[in-house]
């Protein structure tokens, strides 16, 4: 798979794994590069310095003239493509592109299947559905990009599916890509402290179109596909419609439902299914579409959609004490996270649902959350930063504040009782209190763990 490159003056702005991964490809490649970061000691800075002490590297203010002398930035999805050190080196020529371009350029003129998946919520579970879909069609198959793999570290290998996971922070600077499938699995406000609007936001998300062979649509929200050309080739699903080009829902026994193709084939039903709630079963309408563009069989696809248990953090069951389910969704960032997990295993008729919920809200509109709340929750526990915004929008619903997780898990606990489901689903960012999502779950499992 490997080509050469012409030979350039690049900058690596931004280490960290992406940035490290990039940074390396390309010193392999022979290539001139400088490495910037507006962090004093990023991540990656001693692996850097120590493998390749003779490459000049700057941490702390960009510099700005530097960056006017390269011929391409490449630039970390953590960074804005409008700082205006990066604006002022395109105004005097300079490209800005990212590691995912440095990846497609190399699968130019090759036969591998790129499949490209985006979207506000799912986009993880998705693009793991469909690279263990993939991977039992063949081994030859990479799953990468914002999942937490770079790119870049599979450029050496020959590959018949890449399934590629974007944010809309990649999505920013990515050029090259074409002949491709591609979707947006969904579209809720998400990252307002870095886009002027929703429409902004919107707009990064929609470049996955650009110079795409097929592509994938849930018509459920036309928000995902608005003003844009889409390619001829398109699969559908929704979760309410019925459509004779894709998948759809048939409710059938014991209040299970059918996922159809094309309004009338079965292919699996959710009680077969492990991951349970309704924006789950969207989530395996999507894989489906995706992977039956890509030409992955039938049987290959819903054997591994029956057997497949979902990722760490995502509606994760924890444990049951006493009747009382605890789920870990503290991949919930945003608003639109928590609505999805708070439809998807709520019932408004029996309302028994405690959430814990707060943290950063990333300057997001917490109303639409709060509507849902009261159809869904009989409690919710604030934590955090912003947790006094989404107290407002709270009105009726009986709600209290904690200091720590343990205490916000103690006092979801109080007066819980068996069949109810305490649900940690923050709709915010994490690092307030946490590390990470990451931690921030593993912690609320540890807890749930020490509980009698």
């Amino acid at each position: 798979m490997e080509q050469q490159l012409n030979s350039k003056k690049y900058a690596v702005v931004g280490l960290g794994m992406t940035g490290l991964s990039a940074a390396r490809y390309l010193l392999s490649k022979k290539q001139s590069v400088l490495i910037m970061d507006t962090r004093i000691n990023p991540p990656g800075l001693n692996e850097i310095t120590e493998q390749y002490p003779n490459v000049r590297v700057l941490t702390g203010a960009l510099d700005r003239e530097l960056l006017t002398e390269v011929d391409e930035i490449i630039l970390s999805p953590g960074l804005s493509v409008h700082l205006p050190e990066i604006q002022h080196a395109i105004e005097n020529g300079a490209q800005v592109s990212g590691d995912i371009d440095l990846f497609l350029e190399q699968l130019e003129n090759t036969q591998t299947q790129i499949i490209a998946i985006t979207g506000s919520n799912g986009k993880s579970t998705v693009t793991a559905l469909l690279g263990e879909m993939a991977r039992a069609a063949s081994p030859r198959t990479a799953v990468c990009g914002n999942i937490g793999v770079p790119v870049l570290d599979f450029v050496d290998q020959d590959l018949d599916f890449v399934i590629l996971e974007l944010s809309s922070f990649q999505l920013e600077t990515l050029n090259r890509m074409s002949g491709h499938i591609a979707t947006i699995l969904n579209i809720s406000e998400d990252h307002m402290d870095r886009y002027d609007s929703l429409e902004d936001y919107v707009r990064a998300k929609q470049r996955i179109f650009v110079g795409s062979r097929a592509a994938v649509v849930n018509l459920d929200d036309n928000c995902t596909t608005s003003g844009q050309n889409l390619p001829p080739l398109c699969i559908g699903y929704s979760l309410e419609l019925s459509g004779k080009n894709g998948f759809s829902l048939q409710a059938i026994e014991d209040g299970h439902k059918a996922i159809l193709f094309n309004n009338h084939e079965t292919w699996v039903n959710s009680s077969q299914l492990k991951l349970k709630g309704s924006h789950n079963l969207a989530n395996f309408m999507a894989a489906f579409a995706l992977g039956q563009l890509a030409g992955i069989h039938k049987d290959i696809m819903i054997d591994v959609a029956c057997n497949f248990t979902g990722l760490d953090h995502r509606c994760e069951w924890v444990a049951e004490r006493n009747g009382i389910v605890f789920i870990n969704d503290s991949k919930g960032t945003n608003v639109g996270a928590t609505i999805a997990a708070l439809a998807g295993l709520g019932d408004e008729s029996l309302k028994h649902i405690v959430l814990i919920a707060g943290g950063i809200g990333k300057g997001a509109d917490f109303s639409k959350l709060g509507k849902t709340i009261q159809r869904f929750c009989r409690k919710v526990i604030l934590i955090g930063q912003d947790a006094e915004l989404i107290a407002v929008h709270l009105k009726s619903v009986e709600h209290v504040f904690a200091d720590t997780l343990q205490n916000a898990v103690e006092r979801a606990c109080e007066g819980a009782k068996s069949g109810d489901l305490v649900l940690l689903s923050p709709a915010c960012a994490s690092m307030d209190m946490f590390k990470s999502f990451e931690d921030r779950g593993n912690q609320f499992k540890r807890i749930v763990g020490e509980l009698r």
